[in-house]
């Protein structure tokens, strides 16, 4: 009953009220919006590759209201205490995070973590009542992919850029309480040593990495002497002092951060998203290699300068040595008159 009480449950959000197609939505109907599909496992649903899941319309859904975790002051401004220690780190959980969402803003799919499992919440219930989702090709392989993420392991060794990394806490180095410093830090691709966060509470403590914007190879370790001076926001030490270690090395987990493949993506643009690209007219774009080669022509000058300006010096050298032999012969004819 403790764990319920806020009536956020496991995910931190709370149902409010079912809300329905707004009068300007009417004509159109209420989609997913597309750019909102961002997670690595919801990509393959986008409209630029083919599926159709952004296309199912819907017409009621839940307005949720997401937690803020954040308990109630009791009187006097002071935090209210559990009953024992336990209690606190039962009621401890993540973030949602919000995987998707219509076309009005609202969300659709939440998702977060409790302890060492997965939670998601469909703002719309998968019937035929509240939107078309289940006419739509791509229903079945979007369950698929939303079950096999909901029962997929915590701890991958191998995640994409922005997921986070999970290691285990071993059970001799289980820390007396939350404000214990933890003796392990992740190194990054780049040698420098990142801060690990410890989540959960007894036997399911694990050791979690949020910054991986970089792609590479990590590595799980204890914590050294000089870790303390090259963790952020410290000193920082010289690239000559740094130890360099083998990145297989006994006592060290190795996670991969591979990099987004979507920068190589060589599918063709579609006439939607050149029309948003060169919106602003800042950028143009060009389909054809001779397209390149008539705008570097127009760009050039319409007459070359630079001989003009060539041809104009060399008559004024030409004219400086003209008047310096006509001022010397001058002064020979004055010269040999006074002579006479």
């Amino acid at each position: 009953s403790q764990l319920f009480a806020d009536e956020t449950g496991l995910l931190g959000v709370s149902l409010i009220e079912i809300e329905s197609e707004p009068a300007e939505h009417r004509e159109q109907g209420v989609f997913i919006a597309n750019p909102t599909l961002e997670s690595p496992w919801l990509q393959r649903f986008r409209a630029e590759r083919g599926a159709a899941f952004t296309t199912a319309r819907f017409s009621r859904w839940w307005k949720v209201k997401m937690a803020d975790d954040k308990k109630p002051k009791a009187e006097g401004g002071e935090e209210p205490q559990p009953e024992d220690e336990s209690e606190k780190d039962k009621l401890e959980r993540q973030p949602a995070v919000v995987h998707a969402r219509l076309q009005t803003g609202a969300p659709y799919l939440i998702g977060g973590q409790f302890g060492r499992g997965n939670v998601m919440l469909l703002t719309s219930p998968l019937d035929a009542d509240w939107s078309t989702l289940l006419a739509k090709p791509d229903f079945v392989a979007f369950v698929h992919e939303w079950l096999f993420q909901l029962a997929s392991r915590r701890g991958e060794r191998n995640i994409s850029v922005g997921q986070p990394l999970v290691g285990t806490l071993p059970p001799s180095d289980k820390p007396a309480d939350a404000g214990t410093p933890i003796g392990f830090v992740f190194e990054g691709p780049d040698g420098e040593p990142r801060e690990a966060k410890l989540s959960g509470e007894g036997a399911s403590q694990l050791l979690i990495l949020d910054d991986t914007s970089l792609p590479g190879v990590y590595s799980l370790r204890r914590k050294e002497p000089a870790d303390e001076q090259r963790l952020p926001g410290k000193a920082v030490v010289p690239e000559k002092n740094k130890p360099v270690k083998p990145l297989a090395a006994p006592g060290r987990e190795l996670f991969v951060v591979n990099a987004d493949r979507a920068e190589s993506n060589l599918t063709p643009l579609t006439d939607e998203q050149i029309a948003l690209i060169t919106a602003d007219e800042r950028l143009q774009f060009i389909r054809e290699g001779r397209e390149i080669q008539a705008a570097a022509s127009n760009e050039l000058p319409r007459h070359e300068l630079w001989q003009l300006l060539f041809l104009a010096f060399l008559a004024l050298l030409v004219g400086e040595v003209l008047m310096t032999r006509k001022l010397v012969r001058g002064g020979h004819a004055t010269a040999d008159a006074e002579a006479n």
